[in-house]
């Protein structure tokens, strides 16, 4: 299927979204502008696609990205395409999204919800292979301990992202996805 793409700016930074007809593929926040014109081969960074003639739900998706880096919770309003994945990746994804804004769990209780119990270190590699962070809030997942573990984007990415979950100010020079 043919990937589309639409990158903009918000407070965070830039962010990028690709989809398919069948749904979102990809995501990620805090580029700067050297990453966002690497992204799409440009000399200058602008505003890259036009969404206004796109399914209803990719601009839903935008305007659900700009709502989450100030603070406001909601449910991603987009399909999502993970096609491309395992079936287990994309247990652990669908997994994933049920944890509640602001919430927590453990890499083993998100085994169990994905259906094995055995797996917490598999559903880790899942969660670091996630193409659609803050989607698939990853973030959310702590060790056992409840010590943060890791994140595919680093831990102070996952710690401002927790931060602003629970009202608190994200302070954007933070929340550098490093996912390309």
């Amino acid at each position: 299927m043919k990937k589309k793409r639409y990158i903009w700016k918000n407070e965070s930074g830039w962010l990028l979204l690709e989809w398919t007809e069948a749904g979102v593929t990809r995501f990620i926040f805090g580029l700067t502008e050297k990453e966002a014109r690497r992204q799409n081969g440009l000399v200058t960074v602008q505003i890259v696609g036009d969404i206004s003639k796109e399914p209803k739900w990719v601009k839903s998706a935008v305007e659900w990205a700009n709502g989450y880096f100030e603070g406001k919770r909601a449910e991603f309003p987009a399909p999502l395409d993970f096609s491309e994945a395992t079936e287990f990746r994309r247990g652990v994804w669908k997994a994933a999204m049920k944890i509640k804004y602001g919430k927590t769990r453990s890499y083993g209780e998100l085994a169990k919800a994905a259906g094995d119990a055995k797996a917490a270190r598999a559903v880790g590699n899942a969660l670091g292979a996630n193409p659609v962070l803050v989607i698939v809030p990853c973030h959310r997942v702590l060790k056992s301990d409840g010590s943060l573990g890791g994140f595919s984007s680093g831990l102070e990415v996952k710690k401002a992202l927790l931060s602003l979950e629970k009202g608190g100010k994200a302070d954007y020079g933070r929340l550098k996805c490093r996912q390309s």
